[in-house]
């Protein structure tokens, strides 16, 4: 039989366990990495519950149903009682600077919100902190943060934080408006006294913030703060029978790309992105169509809403799937393009004609080839006697 001594020596000297006596790690029950640990378990868990989705979709029947209500339960309860772990962690030492963390954590990739108690600690200790616009980002869906909000964009002592603060806030004013007009993105939400405040705080992200970027540093905030001024005008308009708002950008491959510059054709515009699979499953029709009207008076253009880290890996799919028509790059969701548009869905497809009229919005397949050969038709068609 061999030695247990010998066993458990080397044990100890691969790290695999303690020698007695050891001083453990002083920072295993602190705040700060037991937070860490968490959101790295969220994601872990997360991400675990997207494959297994991707699974169950494969499977027939109730077998399917069932897969994917049991896969739902487990994940719910699992990433409920992370979240009540950091919370409960938050105020058992509200004092930690890793208490801001925990709050970041939890209403960013957790998705949950602020409770009295938690906005308590953060106008206790955390109003000031360099941090906070990350909060502020994460708080703008929900109303009930306003207030929070509006004091960070107001008073704190950093002049990027003010402007992530003032967007978020601005955000905020925007959302809480559309939820109090029923949830919908439409003109009758354009208006109303949220609405105008929303448009304040945007056009002094424009004036006062221009060089500000997000707090994932990814993009400009006046840039997205201009599609949604934009989009406040536009909404009248974005309906069959009115001129399409111009469009000028780059593509994916970063040559500049003007929709006005296709007046005189029928032009599909549509709205994709490599996560949505709706999008990519349209793509065979699409590249078919194309090919059907070469040399007419035909332009597909698309709009792409993948995220800024991921332009590479949208190019890379225009190549793979032969999308040999250009795609604007918006630099993922809520961008300029998207925004001034006002999608809230993907695909989202507009079809104009000649003079750049809308005449068709979300037709798909072959209602959108006969949508489109209609177009051509009428301008084929010899003028009307007079």
């Amino acid at each position: 039989m061999t030695p247990l001594a010998p066993l458990l020596r080397m044990a100890v000297a691969l790290g695999l366990l303690v020698a007695p006596g050891d001083d453990q790690d002083p920072e295993a029950d602190a705040p700060g990495p037991r937070i860490a640990a968490l959101g790295r378990r969220f994601e872990a868990r997360e991400k675990a519950f997207y494959d297994e989705l991707t699974a169950a979709n494969k499977l027939e029947g109730d077998a399917r149903q069932k897969k994917i209500t049991d896969e739902n339960a487990d994940f719910q309860r699992e990433w409920f009682a992370m979240a009540d772990e950091v919370r409960a962690l938050v105020r058992t030492h509200p004092e930690d600077p890793a208490a801001l963390d925990g709050l970041i954590l939890l209403t960013g990739p957790m998705r949950s919100f602020l409770q009295p108690q938690d906005e308590a600690i953060v106008r206790a200790r955390f109003l000031d902190d360099p941090r906070i616009g990350k909060l502020c980002a994460s708080l703008a869906s929900r109303p009930e943060s306003i207030g929070l909000i509006r004091d960070v964009a107001d008073r704190h002592p950093d002049r990027v934080v003010r402007g992530q603060a003032t967007y978020a806030l601005a955000c905020g004013h925007r959302y809480a408006a559309e939820q109090r007009a029923g949830g919908g993105d439409t003109a009758e939400a354009a208006s109303g006294e949220g609405i105008e405040q929303a448009q304040r705080r945007f056009r002094q992200v424009v004036d006062e913030f221009a060089d500000v970027r997000s707090v994932e540093g990814d993009f400009l905030l006046a840039d997205r703060a201009k599609g949604e001024l934009a989009r406040f005008e536009n909404l009248a308009n974005l309906k069959v029978g009115k001129v399409a708002p111009e469009i000028v950008g780059e593509d994916l491959e970063g040559r500049p790309l003007k929709l006005s510059d296709h007046r005189g054709k029928v032009v599909v515009v549509c709205f994709w992105a490599t996560w949505c699979g709706p999008c990519m499953a349209m793509v065979p029709h699409e590249r078919e169509l194309v090919s059907r009207l070469k040399g007419e008076p035909f332009a597909l253009l698309g709009v792409n809403s993948d995220s800024p880290k991921d332009r590479e890996k949208a190019r890379k799919a225009t190549v793979e799937k032969r999308m040999s028509w250009p795609s604007w790059w918006d630099g993922g969701v809520r961008g300029a393009i998207q925004t001034s548009y006002d999608v809230r869905h993907w695909p989202t497809v507009y079809v104009l004609d000649p003079a750049g009229v809308i005449r068709h919005i979300d037709v798909r397949g072959e209602e959108l080839d006969r949508a489109v050969d209609a177009l051509l038709a009428e301008m084929k068609a010899p003028p009307a006697p007079r």
